[in-house]
């Protein structure tokens, strides 16, 4: 299994952990591999090491070429499967900070039909059922998405976090602590808040409806905060849901403060 380490635009780390019996001194990283461009690749070899007491594999790659949807950059096993894509992405405050970047979230409820459209206009998809081959796919081909998974059914954080194209995910505010332990320090996941309820301590970020905001309600600790706003017209294009983002910010009070604006359809 091949896991992000720590990562900026100087360098960035790769854990391998290796089958038993893998002769992992063998293995290497070839990359990057980029769908969208040609790239010269280069070869970079696992060193043993050690990450929390245990025996792992680490290699490091000088200025690593970050995944992103203009140039969604991968590092392949040896040149084959799997491959990783490196992001940097984190909180901050009460932000999203991308390659040191400062990014509002806008996002809508999407699905594989319109996915495409609301990228166009500049929208992240945020999609309710976690469909593997469709963020496989999404991987290569450089379209990051939201993944908010409907209550109560299973989900598998420790493979979800292999995929560059999966930026945030969304989960109850009481899922149990031995279900967030499965995601890797890169994935940021945020909790969906309602009234009364306060943020848990493994949420990087909280998503509230745009009444619990206007009622007044304030985190219970520094975070950032996504605020989302229903809406009716699933038909609506990319660019007018756009439109309709913008509208929603100008709304709040100290709208350009908030970290995020998400519209969700009503049957969201």
């Amino acid at each position: 299994m091949l896991r992000q380490g720590m990562t900026s635009s100087l360098e960035a780390e790769v854990w391998y952990f290796p089958d038993e019996g893998d002769e992992a001194q063998a293995h290497y990283l070839e990359g990057p591999i980029n769908q969208k461009a040609t790239t010269l690749k280069s070869k970079y070899f696992f060193r043993p090491a050690k990450l929390s007491g245990n025996q792992a594999w680490k290699v490091i790659i000088p200025e690593p070429c970050l995944w992103s949807m203009q140039s969604p950059a991968l590092y392949a096993l040896n040149g084959e499967e799997p491959r990783i894509g490196l992001r940097d992405l984190r909180t901050r405050g009460e932000s999203f900070y991308q390659e040191d970047r400062r990014w509002v979230v806008r996002a809508a409820s999407s699905t594989s039909r319109n996915q495409e459209d609301r990228l166009a206009s500049g929208l992240i998809p945020i999609h309710r059922q976690v469909d593997l081959p469709h963020v496989e796919a999404c991987h290569r081909l450089g379209q990051p998405l939201i993944l908010w998974p409907t209550a109560n059914r299973p989900i598998n954080l420790d493979q979800l976090s292999r995929y560059a194209a999966v930026s945030l995910v969304v989960l109850p505010w009481d899922t149990s602590p031995e279900v967030t332990a499965q995601a890797h320090s890169h994935l940021l996941l945020g909790a969906d808040v309602g009234p009364g309820v306060s943020v848990p301590t493994w949420a990087k970020f909280v998503v509230v409806s745009e009444a619990l905001i206007r009622g007044g309600w304030q985190p219970d600790r520094r975070l950032p905060v996504v605020v989302t706003r229903q809406y009716e017209n699933d038909e609506m294009s990319g660019q007018e849901m756009r439109a309709q983002c913008d509208v929603f910010q100008a709304s709040l009070d100290r709208g350009a403060e908030f970290a995020g604006l998400w519209l969700v359809c009503e049957y969201f």
